[in-house]
This record gives structure tokens, C-alpha cells and sequence, in this order.
């Protein structure tokens, strides 16, 4: 159970970036870059955390399946090949360790990384994409008497004077 806690966990950190431009973009009010920035740092600063939290539980367990006497330690006939592969697990993993030091940074990079180009994105389509409609225009009746070839000059004159 907390195994597929953990890998949520970590998707979620993965896919938070782009939830939350998603949610920016169908929501009515809108949120200043800078600020969406910094809360999907910050949640993804917690999720890594969390993830690192759950691993550690996970490592934790595995290790005390093998205390077969309930004494918190693993000794004599309990420390099987297996055991101590458990026991190596747990002590060597540095990067639960320092996950509230490094998943600040980490996190603040990977947000960048994907919001950089979603922000590019939106941008060309504002300027480029965004450029052929008008916003005076609705019904497009203003091109029609523009572009009307019989309206040489005075777009107020009668159809058949010229």
C-alpha cells in the first residue's frame, strides 16, 4: 500500500507543473505567473517530501519483516542474505536523506522546466494565432463592406451610385 502511495506520489510531482497551468487555464480568474509559479513549487516541494516520507516507511517495513522475535533488532538467525540486503536498503538510501535539502531546488527547477515553454506557448498563441480576431467584430458585417468590390471609395454611398 505504501509502495503505490509512493509512485502516486511521485507522479503527481511529475505531472504537477502541467495540472496545475491545465486548472489556469479553465478557471475564470486568473492567476499571476510569478505566483503560479511559486505555489507549484511549493506543492511540488511537499509532494517530493511526502514521497521520500513514504519510501522510507517502505524500506522501514521491509526491513522489519525480517525481526522475527519483535526485539527491533536483527541478529543470529534472523540476519538471512535477504535480511541485511533489507538493512543495506534502508542505511544506504541518501536520497530520502536529503530530500527536504535537495527537493526545494529540485522542485523549483522541474516547475521552470516545464511552465517556461507552456508559458511560451500561450504567448505565440496570444500574439500569432490570437492576431486574426476581432474583438469589435462579432458578426464580421464591418469585412463584408470592407472587402465589397462595388464600394469604391465611399463605404456610405448607395450599392448602385458611384
Amino acid at each position: 500500500m505504501a509502495e503505490v502511495l509512493s509512485m502516486s506520489l511521485m507522479f503527481l510531482w511529475v505531472a504537477m507543473p502541467a495540472l496545475v497551468w491545465g486548472i489556469r487555464l479553465v478557471s475564470r480568474k486568473r492567476i499571476h505567473g510569478a505566483l503560479l509559479y511559486v505555489l507549484t513549487v511549493v506543492v511540488c516541494y511537499v509532494l517530493f517530501v511526502a514521497c521520500a516520507w513514504t519510501a522510507d516507511v517502505v524500506l522501514e517495513q521491509r526491513m522489519n519483516s525480517f525481526d522475527l522475535d519483535g526485539d527491533g533488532g536483527i541478529g543470529g538467525v534472523e540476519l538471512t542474505p535477504e535480511a541485511q540486503q533489507a538493512i543495506d536498503d534502508w542505511a544506504s538510501d541518501t536520497g530520502r536523506t536529503f530530500a527536504p535539502i535537495v527537493g526545494g531546488p529540485l522542485s523549483a527547477f522541474w516547475a521552470a522546466v516545464c511552465m517556461i515553454p507552456l508559458c511560451i506557448g500561450e504567448w505565440i498563441v496570444k500574439r500569432f494565432i490570437g492576431r486574426g480576431k476581432r474583438e469589435d467584430d462579432s458578426d464580421g458585417a464591418a469585412d463584408v463592406l470592407r472587402n465589397d468590390p462595388s464600394s469604391e471609395g465611399n463605404p456610405y454611398s448607395s450599392p448602385g451610385t458611384q
